[in-house]
């Protein structure tokens, strides 16, 4: 009995001994390693093992999002926030807003007005937009004593066509009193040449109905010919290289007229509210078509685009409302907003896959148009109050979609435009 119960009390002793050996014992652990990948929003883990079996385990922490170069997907301006894109290899995106970049003012000095000549106060314009602090004094007209303007010498009942003189040229600045049908402005006078037309030289000329302007001129000024409601007639020379904003706006009468290739750019407004206006082609001079270049042509039935052309502007062709068919050409990369607004005769149109942006409500209110084909219709999206990816394979459904359903939403092509 005696000799039982002392092999019971050594086998306590051994037991004890070897658990306080054991909690004695230091781990070595092993070098860390992974056995669960993190991922951008989900931990992973990590663990070591001591060579006694021991493990210990760590978790990893995701990673969070790495997103790549951000492309531009809405452009910014002076008075609007633009927008960047950004994407991560999950493919989780990022929009970042631009916040608008303010006018960056250009000061302008003040002009005397004159008897025939308008004039105007200090003001100040943008070098990135038409931003204008401009207002029009307009011209006092002539105070005759004894047929003779004591301001200017003009005499009265003599032709009013005006001619500023510069250095080695004269440009016509302003048309008087002239209430003249046809006009002819001469390519010499005084000994020289004259060529330009000055701003608003034949503003508000209700009179005029046709007008030669001579191989001279090389510039036809902003609103020459505004609001001359009765012209009819008019033939551009191909001295001409550049028309400014507005030249030809709110010509009702207007009817046809050949752009030479001469002139490199369809600046802003330069035909708008020419009502009768019927066809225009575009030369292959041309780059881009400004903003509101044919806005409210409304009898406008056929426009020939160049290829040359890579963006069309903003209401470009807003409210033609018999163009039934027009050709973007392959080489367009920009839609601007609003183009082709209210053209409900617009029956069906391709956009061609050099295209990678369209603005908002570029075809709103195109009641008619029923077909869009893409030429590329694949990473299309719509940017408005949330990001939308498009497969763009189905014409109708395209029409449907960029008329009304996402109107007002800013479609952008991804692909191209992370080139």
């Amino acid at each position: 009995m005696k000799r039982t119960t002392l092999i019971i009390v050594l086998l306590a002793v051994l037991v004890v001994s070897c658990l306080a050996l054991t909690a004695c014992h230091e781990h070595e652990f092993g070098e860390w390693e992974v056995i669960k990948q993190p991922t951008c929003t989900k931990d992973g883990s990590k663990e070591r093992v001591c060579e006694c079996g021991e493990k210990e385990t760590e978790v990893v922490p995701a990673t969070g999002h790495t997103f790549g170069a951000h492309i531009v997907i809405k452009q910014t301006t002076c008075t609007e926030d633009g927008a960047d894109l950004g994407t991560c290899e999950c493919g989780k995106t990022e929009l970042i807003v631009v916040k608008a970049l303010g006018h960056d003012e250009i000061k302008h000095a003040a002009q005397s007005v004159t008897c025939t000549g308008i004039g105007w106060d200090e003001y100040v314009t943008c070098s990135r937009c038409n931003y204008s602090t401009y207002k029009e004094i307009p011209p006092q007209g002539h105070k005759y004593v004894n047929k003779v303007c004591r301001a200017c010498g003009d005499l009265e009942g003599s032709y009013g066509l005006l001619l500023s003189e510069y250095d080695t040229c004269y440009v016509v600045s302003g048309i008087g009193t002239c209430t003249d049908a046809d006009v002819v402005i001469p390519s010499i006078y005084n000994w020289k040449p004259v060529t330009g037309i000055d701003f608003a030289a034949f503003r508000d000329c209700t009179s005029l109905t046709s007008i030669t302007i001579p191989s001279s001129v090389t510039s036809i000024g902003t609103w020459s010919f505004y609001n001359c409601y009765n012209l009819t007639n008019i033939t551009i020379p191909s001295s001409v290289t550049i028309i400014f904003s507005q030249a030809f706006r709110g010509c009702t009468s207007l009817t046809n007229i050949t752009i030479p290739d001469s002139v490199t750019s369809i600046v802003e407004g330069v035909f708008m509210g020419c009502t009768s206006l019927t066809s225009i082609t575009i030369p292959s001079s041309v780059t881009s078509i400004g903003d509101s270049a044919f806005k409210n042509c409304e009898g406008m039935t056929n426009v020939i685009i160049s290829n040359s052309v890579t963006s069309i502007g903003d209401s470009a062709f807003y409210g033609c409302l018999s163009l039934e068919n027009i050709t973007i050409p392959p080489n367009v990369r920009i839609i601007g907003k609003s183009a082709f607004y209210g053209c409900s005769s617009l029956k069906n149109i391709t956009i061609p896959s050099s295209v990678i942006n369209i603005g908002v409500k570029a075809f709103y209110e195109c009641i008619s148009l029923s077909s869009v084909t893409f030429g590329s219709p694949n990473d299309w999206y719509v940017y408005g109050h949330d990001e939308i990816a498009l497969s763009l394979t189905d014409p109708s459904t395209n029409a449907e979609l960029l008329k009304s359903t996402y109107c007002n939403y800013h479609w952008y092509k991804y692909s191209l435009t992370n080139n």
